[in-house]
């Protein structure tokens, strides 16, 4: 299989677009260009990536909230290739110490958090009629400490109320929907020492602890060394829009980075591009591996290719130029519901008069794919002198 083909109709299309052009407006918001577009691939294409059994994992990960989850990903891309398993131990045996940090130090916030909430409840609830009441008038300024080898991690907490401003920069606990406040941290010492991080509290403590227990640089070194990190990290270019957070850690972003370029081989760039492209997109894409479905728009692209100069496909839908010279323009449209339980979800109208058509395909009760409607609404069109006979919203 080209590694260059439609995720629709699964047939070969042109470099760089992830539909080919009579699919596009069926399957893509009009708004949503950034879709239209996808990355080169070397060794496999998006299909083979979300058909495949021995590509399953990667295609059953949700989207990556922290390091932890970068950490996952990573991971399975190299236990994908057969060929790549002295980079799976190299990067198991870089990251192995700093996500078990950063994972135990998530781990111990949380549950300090939870009982500072149950705490607070309760004595917020002897003073349930004050709605503006600040928590910390009741119960303080609270500091969580967190111990992790030898060392002593001091975090101050900020309260917010329920649909309040977060602090920019902060730690951000999750799962905190059924607390009284919000609570975030921001690390203030380690083992008595003053510190502060404008972002990425965890992380940066991690991999801070992680490089002055490996190394002999003093504190105040390894200090320095981690803001010239943060001061070297850039955005990696996937090929096309991607919203979710990218590791900030330095082993994990250099990774990421070497895979991209392609310095851990071609196949783990393919994997981690598809990877990425199938978290940014799934609420368009998942419905579009049906077989059904991928068989109906390839009959639709079978019949333009047949039609030839009469059948032209716009960024709009198709347009179709008749054997009695009018011309119609097949235009997708957001689904509406009828009483008869079909999904309209095209308009359709004459170009030289600018009058709409109205075509209402039987289907006898049975719900068929979207490729089949546009197929019998193309030949329609393009033989309207006769179709005219049965729809009456034709002109003669």
């Amino acid at each position: 299989m080209t590694n260059n083909v439609c995720l629709s109709c699964h047939q070969e299309l042109e470099l760089g677009y992830a539909f080919c052009e009579v699919c596009i407006p069926w399957c893509v918001d009009k708004n949503e260009d950034d879709v239209e577009l996808f990355p080169e691939l070397g060794k496999l294409s998006l299909i083979e990536f979300l058909d495949e059994p021995e590509y399953e994992l990667l295609t059953l990960l949700t989207p990556p909230q922290n390091e932890v989850d970068w950490g996952e990903i990573i991971s399975e891309i190299y236990e994908c290739q057969q060929d790549s398993e002295s980079y799976g131990n190299q990067f198991s045996g870089k990251t192995k110490t700093l996500l078990a940090h950063i994972a135990h130090m998530e781990a111990s916030i949380s549950s300090q958090i939870d009982r500072l909430a149950a705490t607070e409840f309760l004595a917020l609830s002897y003073y349930s009629n004050s709605e503006d009441l600040d928590p910390t008038e009741i119960v303080g300024n609270s500091t969580i400490l967190v111990h992790l080898l030898d060392y002593e991690l001091e975090f101050e907490i900020v309260r917010t109320k329920r649909g309040g401003e977060i602090p920019a920069g902060f730690y951000y606990p999750p799962k905190q929907n059924e607390y009284v406040s919000h609570y975030t941290l921001r690390i203030s010492r380690i083992n008595g020492y003053d510190l502060r991080f404008a972002r990425c509290q965890i992380e940066a403590c991690a991999e801070l602890i992680e490089l002055h227990s490996k190394s002999s640089l003093s504190f105040e070194a390894c200090i320095e060394v981690m803001k010239q990190r943060f001061a070297d990290l850039t955005n990696i270019d996937f090929g096309f829009h991607f919203n979710y957070k990218l590791p900030v850690t330095h082993q994990l972003w250099t990774e990421l980075s070497e895979i991209i370029s392609g310095n851990r081989g071609i196949l783990a760039r393919d994997l981690l591009i598809c990877t990425m492209y199938r978290l940014e997109n799934m609420d368009v894409i998942k419905h579009l591996l049906d077989p059904s479905r991928a068989r109906s728009f390839q009959f639709l692209r079978q019949i333009v290719s047949e039609l030839k100069d009469n059948v032209t496909p716009i960024r709009e839908g198709l347009l179709v130029q008749s054997v009695t010279g009018n011309c119609y323009q097949v235009e997708s449209q957001a689904r509406f519901a009828r009483e008869s339980g079909l999904f309209v979800f095209w308009q359709i109208h004459e170009i030289y008069t600018n009058e709409f058509v109205c075509i209402d395909v039987k289907d006898h009760g049975n719900k068929l794919p979207p490729g089949d409607y546009l197929a019998s609404i193309v030949l329609s069109l393009y033989d309207d002198h006769e179709s005219s006979n049965l729809i009456h919203t034709l002109p003669n």
